[in-house]
């Protein structure tokens, strides 16, 4: 829990120096504030000076506002730790800058008799960094919530987009497939067979035929049987941010709208300028902590009261409760601190007046705070949510890419080379016996473009009967063993993609498990999730693989066509956990339960 907190407490102090750390949106609240307050409702305004502190209030504003942009222009350019402390330098002498103004001003003009310059300077160092660090708190989680929530919307369209071009992507790319095949096939047979009208000897057919079988047909069935078809991704355009005022309004009035501790601790600092400093110190001391107590009490009563009300109301309910909530919180404090200075009639009510606005902007600034803290823990994990759905997606597209490639070159090495082989075949018979047939040139094309119209056929064996043979061409020499209830049997055997990437990536595991590891035995488990996922873990007692080694088809095919790839670390052996897109996966209830793998003995 402490750790925690500390780390919180060093992210919110990073957050300080963020990107909006030195925009106005960080100094003009607070600053105009403190003006106002200067000119009408300041402690030492206790004459009828009111025009001459007009005067006063706006020359230190413009001394501030001068020394916020020259002291702040360096800090643009710092990074890290270094750039949060010289954010809060500038803070400080941003508000430095303003009491100098403030009191060199009043001095000269007879509305003070003295200035007590260490106790001045002293307070305007506690006051610049409490004030606007807390508001570039605020700011700067509010500037990246409305980041994020930009992403999550532009993701989301995004996400929307890709799965509506999974089917259409994969049918082009599948198209394009045949028709390449089917192009080369053409001319290659129309170069051999005489498609201009020229007469061809049988013989020379049939070099032709099994030449366009070899030479053609095969080259262009192992290119595609070796080579994983890659889908083109995901095209992102730059997030535009746009500021959500509706929505950091109702986080910050529902998910922590009154903060305690955080209250007490900002009031404590700014107390001190207009508390201690015109009071005798024992009293102000006292004083600070009655009121520091009374404000603590308040803020934790109407959060144990009040919160609750709030989420159940609708944001112009919840703001006209909240506001006049925050003014009134103020009210004691602001009345303790001018009644302590000996403020009367008009003086009093426009210094608790000005306490109320000033009071409710720190309230607002730490409400949030938190508001904004939850709500972008929110966003990032409906982001991460999005993201998955994208691996998804593009994974299952690799997948659909990789099936037909397979299934075409089945078809290519089985039923085009079939016709061509055959045909030859036939012609050399028929030469044998002294019969000089013909062949149907025409009948030829058509059969082997036939054989191309259907290359999604599904000719993969059902994952059982697969796995059976896996373990029958491995007797003997590798021992292995597979965990496949028959719920995930049902699962896989109902779709094609994800029941072809599995046999071939299990396949090429049990290979280089062998060829690369020297393993003994070997053992697969696989289970469905609830992420629309199929999670396989495949497992070898052989040789680690070396850190420097090259990956293969397998990895990467096992890379394209998942949304996780891990090797989780042995003392011996290998192991590749790989979670596949797999459709019927998201309406299995039972939580998979993960492999238990003992490690062997070394060899």
């Amino acid at each position: 829990m402490l750790q925690r907190s500390l780390a919180r407490m060093r992210s919110a102090i990073g957050q300080i120096a963020g990107s909006q750390a030195l925009s106005l949106a960080v100094l003009l609240p607070g600053l105009v504030l403190i003006t106002l307050g200067t000119a009408f409702a300041d402690i030492q305004n206790l004459g009828d000076y009111d025009e001459a502190w007009i005067v006063v209030a706006v020359q230190a504003f413009v001394a501030a506002l001068a020394t916020f942009f020259v002291t702040g222009l360096p800090v643009r350019f710092l990074r890290g730790q270094l750039r949060v402390a010289m954010t809060l330098c500038v803070y400080a002498l941003t508000e430095v800058a303003r009491t100098v103004v403030v009191q060199s001003q009043a001095l000269q003009r007879g509305l003070i008799e003295n200035v007590s310059w260490p106790a001045q300077v002293l307070i305007a160092v506690f006051i610049g960094p409490a004030m606007y660090g807390v508001a570039s708190l605020a700011i700067n989680q509010s500037h990246e919530f409305r980041i994020r929530v930009a992403e999550l919307t532009a993701r989301t369209s995004l996400l929307q987009t890709t799965l509506a071009r999974t089917e259409i992507d994969a049918k082009i790319s599948r198209r394009e497939i045949v028709t390449s095949a089917k192009n080369a096939i053409r001319t290659a047979l129309n170069k051999s067979l005489g498609a201009s009208g020229r007469v061809v000897p049988s013989a020379e057919k049939i070099r032709a035929l099994l030449d366009v079988s070899d030479d053609v047909v095969r080259p262009l069935s192992r290119e595609l049987r070796y080579r994983h078809g890659s889908f083109s991704g995901i095209a992102e355009e730059p997030v535009r941010a746009k500021f959500h005022v509706r929505q950091v309004l109702d986080l910050a009035s529902t998910v922590r709208p009154f903060r305690a501790i955080e209250t007490i601790v900002i009031g404590a600092i700014l107390a001190v300028g207009v508390g201690i400093p015109n009071a005798p110190l024992l009293v102000g001391l006292t004083g600070l902590v009655i009121l520091l107590a009374l404000t603590f009490g308040l803020v934790a009563l109407a959060d144990r009261v009040l919160t609750r009300v709030l989420r159940r109301l609708r944001l112009p309910a919840r703001l006209a409760v909240l506001i006049p909530t925050y003014m009134a919180l103020c009210i004691p404090d602001a009345l303790a601190v001018a009644l302590l200075n000996g403020l009367q009639g008009g003086l009093l009510l426009s210094f608790i007046v000005y306490s109320m606005f000033a009071g409710s902007l720190i309230l607002w600034y730490l409400a949030t705070m938190s508001g904004v803290e939850k709500g972008y823990a929110d966003v990032l994990e409906e982001v991460r949510g999005v993201n998955r759905r994208l691996e998804w997606a593009v994974a299952r597209v690799n997948a659909r890419l990789w099936t037909d490639q397979k299934e075409l070159s089945r078809i290519l090495h089985n039923d085009v080379q079939g016709v061509l082989v055959a045909t030859a075949f036939r012609m050399q018979r028929d030469l044998d016996a002294g019969i000089d047939s013909e062949v149907d040139s025409l009948a030829v094309r058509q059969a082997v473009l036939d054989a191309l119209s259907n290359p999604t056929t599904d000719s993969t064996p059902p994952i059982e009967t697969a796995l059976a043979h896996e373990q029958e061409r491995w007797a003997g020499v590798l021992e292995i063993a597979f965990d496949v209830d028959e719920a995930t049997q049902r699962i896989v055997n109902h779709d094609r993609d994800a029941r072809r990437v599995i046999l071939d990536l299990v396949h090429e595991f049990m290979v280089n498990s062998l060829k690369h590891g020297k393993a003994r035995s070997a053992r697969m488990w696989m289970r469905p999730t609830t992420r629309g996922t199929m999670d396989i873990s495949l497992y070898n007692d052989g040789a680690p693989m070396a850190p420097d080694f090259t990956p293969g088809l397998g990895v990467e095919l096992a890379y394209s066509v998942s949304v996780s790839l891990r090797m989780p670390p042995h003392l011996t052996g290998v192991e590749l956990r790989i979670e596949i897109p797999c459709d019927g996966t998201e309406a299995y209830v039972g939580a998979p339960s993960s492999p238990v793998f003992v490690a062997t003995t070394p060899r």
